[in-house]
């Protein structure tokens, strides 16, 4: 199909990348922490073992996470980023695993 066809295709089919109604989450739609209770039993047990596991993989201590002598000083940004990944992504794990408890 040339470039002619494909824009004669387009006004008559009224073609675009967005099908009507999808192009926008409905919002009833979206997955939020707050819809966590609704999901069935054995959904939440298998999703509060796989946060469960990936926080295994986390330091425990405060120390651990933020370093040997408890700070970011000294690090370079890309070290401080890396750390703040790191604590935000531990921190979402957690909401998760109260969320289904």
């Amino acid at each position: 199909m040339d470039r002619c066809q494909f824009e004669e295709h387009q006004e008559k089919e009224g073609w675009s990348d967005v099908e009507e109604g999808q192009g926008e989450e409905q919002e009833e739609d979206k997955f939020t922490f707050g819809k966590m209770k609704r999901l069935p039993a054995d959904w939440k047990q298998l999703l509060e073992k796989a946060c469960k596991s990936c926080l295994s993989n986390y330091p425990k201590s405060e120390e651990d996470r933020s370093g040997i002598d408890g700070s970011t000083k000294g690090s370079n940004s890309r070290q401080i980023y890396s750390h703040y990944t790191r604590m935000g992504q531990r921190k979402i794990l957690q909401k998760l695993v109260n969320s289904v408890s």
